[in-house]
């Protein structure tokens, strides 16, 4: 029961203003929660012979209180009463006749096999700030999901062909990385994306109404890839401390081919590179690329740097000093 609980439980919030959608819904064996952005249903027949709705942390931390076997009752005055041993807790019940819940249409098609590894390839580069409210999401475009903050642009591809485009909002991005399992099937219609877990467990994430615009000739163009240079990252690593400004840490790659801060009144560097020219990026932003490349142009700056991975490619902008 904790399991599936903390599936549902990790959905419900009352972020929107509603306080029932703190809840969760136990009705016919299944669990069910929903955020306004995110639901999610899964199966729980530990729980077949009950009905309620009620407060999601609240009933989650009162199972994990009972060891994950707590005894459940419904109290003549309107609580729900979790016992196990000499522990007890009565937390009140909410209205589950009027419980918001979701539809979930058909069983979809087959979900590309590697759809979560690559959509948590992308995820760190989904843009938190709403100047660019297209990017606040992952688009699904065909054998692609592609992400971008602004500063870098990336497409992950998929083992497979997507049914029609669409773009999935951070939170839902989150909440099937939260899962920690793949689904087996995918429906994407004109509003939402449900998809559907072996287990029986379904989720729906509601789409971004928002268009991408033409990215495409940006990650197509041709590039002259070169290896990653060996030690890049380590180096990076060693000489942000040493960065003037902390909260927005500038890595210089130097033609004398040193990895080094910005001038400021603290500096680091670490020599032994061969760089083509000066070249300067945002620190973070340059290391998340290194987590996924193994091939780069960094001789393409001042211009946007194109760099391949495994499965991936993008482009990284840099900075002017």
């Amino acid at each position: 029961m904790i399991e599936e609980l903390t599936k549902a439980a990790r959905i419900a919030s009352d972020k929107g203003g509603l306080p029932i959608m703190a809840a969760v819904l136990v009705k016919d064996g299944t669990i069910s929660a929903g955020n306004g952005a995110v639901a999610i249903c899964v199966p729980c027949p530990d729980l077949a012979s009950h009905t309620f709705a009620v407060d999601a942390d609240r009933f989650l931390a009162a199972v994990k209180a009972s060891d994950g076997a707590p005894k459940l009752k419904l109290t003549d005055g309107g609580k729900l009463s979790v016992t196990h041993g000499k522990f007890r807790a009565l937390i009140p019940l909410m209205d589950a006749d009027n419980y918001p819940t979701s539809e979930y249409p058909g069983t979809g098609e087959p979900c590309p096999h590697d759809f979560i590894e690559q959509l948590r390839r992308v995820a760190p580069f989904i843009a938190t700030d709403k100047a660019r409210p297209w990017a606040t999401g992952a688009m699904l475009k065909g054998t692609a999901i592609i992400a971008t903050n602004g500063t870098t642009l990336v497409r992950g591809y998929i083992d497979g062909t997507l049914a029609r485009d669409a773009v999935l909002p951070l939170a839902g991005v989150e909440a099937l990385l939260g899962v920690k399992a793949d689904p087996d099937r995918i429906a994407i219609t004109a509003n939402a994306c449900v998809f559907y877990w072996p287990d029986g467990t379904v989720m729906s994430v509601q789409l971004l109404a928002h268009q991408w615009p033409d990215i495409d000739k940006l990650l197509d163009a041709p590039a002259d890839y070169q290896p990653v240079p060996e030690g890049l990252a380590d180096a990076i690593k060693r000489v942000m401390p040493f960065c003037p400004n902390k909260d927005h840490p500038i890595i210089r790659l130097t033609a004398d081919g040193e990895v080094c801060t910005a001038d400021g009144d603290s500096s680091g560097v670490v020599g032994g590179f061969t760089f083509a020219q000066d070249s300067s990026f945002i620190a973070s932003e340059l290391l998340a690329v290194l987590e996924l490349a193994n091939k780069i142009n960094l001789a393409a700056y001042p211009a946007a740097v194109p760099f391949s991975g495994e499965q991936v490619h993008g482009v990284l902008a840099g900075v002017r000093l």
